[in-house]
């Protein structure tokens, strides 16, 4: 769990800034956080041009904040970084909806399915000459 501070520092940081560390973060810990609707489906937003994104978060707190008020038949979930680039991220590209990164209730960063792979494989072949 996320101390106080910690929270408030990643969650008032630029878009561009918490994509960073998300990719970081969720190659680091293995799990990415979603939100499931009522069907237990990943949930579909909208962005600023009510274009359909899947909002993913790299913490459970950060996600959980982003559902206050707005959507009580929603659970917010981790998956595991394998299940999220395996299935979800290709399924995502089948249908042409990209990821909202890290939203914070202001902003996001939205991101192109092949973009997040790239930056995920490229973080973890890092971690992995690492170790």
């Amino acid at each position: 769990m996320l101390e106080q501070n910690e929270f408030q520092q990643f969650v008032m940081a630029p878009a561009n800034a918490r994509y960073d560390y998300f990719i970081q973060r969720v190659t680091k810990s293995r799990e990415v956080w979603v939100v499931l609707d009522s069907n237990n489906q990943i949930k579909l937003a909208g962005d600023e041009e009510n274009k359909l994104v899947v909002p993913v978060w790299p913490f459970k707190e950060s996600a959980q904040r982003c559902l206050e008020g707005n959507m009580e038949d929603c659970k917010v979930i981790s998956i595991s970084l394998e299940q999220f680039m395996d299935k979800v991220l290709l399924d995502m590209k089948k249908q042409g909806v990209p990821s909202s990164v890290f939203w914070n209730g202001r902003d996001t960063a939205i991101i192109d399915v092949d973009q997040l792979l790239f930056d995920l494989n490229w973080e973890l072949s890092k971690n992995q000459l690492l170790h």
